[in-house]
């Protein structure tokens, strides 16, 4: 029973580790993602109309 409860213990903390550093790392990407997506908006823009 001990190493049945230790190993969804250390499974739990895993994947909550995985989850934060996820949202973690969504929170910081997405403002690049946004200005990456304006920034190819605006290139093939200016490339359709060239």
């Amino acid at each position: 029973m001990n190493w049945i409860l230790i190993q969804q213990v250390v499974v739990s903390i895993m994947a909550v580790a995985v989850i934060l550093s996820g949202i973690i790392g969504l929170i910081k990407v997405i403002p690049e993602i946004n200005r990456i997506c304006r920034g190819e908006q605006k290139n093939t823009h200016d490339a359709s109309r060239e």
